[in-house]
C-alpha cells in the first residue's frame, strides 16, 4: 500500500476495511462482526493493534453476544424513550441532542449507540428544531453521533452556521471520539477555518480510554484545534 497519503483524513477512510483480525474464535466473532460492525483504518490498525488496552476498544469480541450482561432493552441510555422527534434526544431541560450520523472511521466495541435504535436527525428540520428549543427553554444543542466529524465539511458548516444565529442558544456542543480514532481530520484547513469561525459558542468534547491513544498525530490533532479558539 502506497502511505505517501497518510496523513489525509479521507485516504484514511478509501483505505479502510471491515475485515476483521483474526483470532482463535474467528468463527464466532464471524457472528458477532455481523451484529456489529467491525471498521479499521491504516491509522487504527497501525497504532491499535500493538496496545492489548486499545485491543479491547478495537477488535471484535464474543463476549458482545453474551447473555452474561442480562440487557433487557437495546435502548441502554435511554434515547430511544427521550426521542421527541427523528434524531432529536431531549433528555436534559435546557438541551438537546441531535443524531447528526451513523458513521465512525472505528467503531468501539463498548459504543452506548451500537443497537441503531436512534434514528438519524435530517438537517432540513433545523427550523423545526429553532421553533422547539425556542418554546422548550432550550440553551444548547448537543451534536452526536456516531461521529458528527464523519459528515462533510459543508454539512458541519451548515449545522454551526444555523444553530449558531439563534440567540436563545448560547453552547453548541460537538461530541467526538476522532481526535483518537483519526486525528488527521483535525489537518484539514478548511474544517479548522469552520471550527474558528463559530467558536465563540463551540465546545468539542473528546474521550481517550487510555493514554496509549495518544501519540504525535494525536497531539498535533489537538494543538490544531486548540488554536481555533474553542473550549476542548
Amino acid at each position: 500500500m502506497d502511505t505517501s497519503n497518510f496523513n489525509s483524513w479521507k485516504w484514511q477512510l478509501q483505505n479502510a476495511s471491515n475485515h476483521h483480525p483474526q483470532n482463535s474464535a474467528a468463527t464466532s466473532v464471524s457472528d458477532v462482526v455481523l451484529e456489529y460492525p467491525f471498521l479499521a483504518t491504516p491509522y487504527s490498525q497501525k497504532f491499535f493493534t500493538v496496545s492489548h488496552v486499545l485491543k479491547q476498544i478495537y477488535e471484535p469480541s464474543v463476549l458482545e453476544l453474551s447473555s452474561h450482561y442480562n440487557v433487557t432493552s437495546k435502548d441502554v441510555m435511554g434515547d430511544e424513550v427521550n426521542m421527541i422527534s427523528p434524531g432529536v434526544i431531549h433528555k436534559y431541560d435546557s438541551r438537546v441532542l441531535l443524531v447528526t450520523s451513523s458513521q465512525c472511521p472505528m467503531y468501539c466495541r463498548y459504543c452506548t449507540r451500537k443497537n441503531g435504535v436512534v434514528d438519524l436527525f435530517d438537517v432540513s428540520k433545523l427550523s423545526e428544531l429553532y421553533d422547539y428549543t425556542l418554546k422548550n427553554g432550550v440553551n444548547e444543542v448537543i451534536l452526536s453521533g456516531g461521529e458528527v466529524f464523519m459528515l462533510s465539511n459543508a454539512e458541519i458548516e451548515l449545522y454551526l452556521s444555523q444553530i449558531d444565529s439563534w440567540e436563545h442558544i448560547d453552547t453548541i456542543r460537538m461530541h467526538t471520539k476522532m481526535l483518537s480514532t483519526l486525528p488527521m481530520r483535525f489537518y484539514d484547513d478548511e474544517l479548522l477555518s469552520i471550527v474558528e469561525k463559530y467558536s465563540s459558542k463551540l465546545w468539542v468534547l473528546t474521550h481517550f480510554v487510555s493514554h496509549e491513544e495518544i501519540n504525535d498525530y494525536v497531539i498535533q490533532a489537538i494543538r490544531n484545534i486548540q488554536k481555533c479558539g474553542v473550549y476542548l
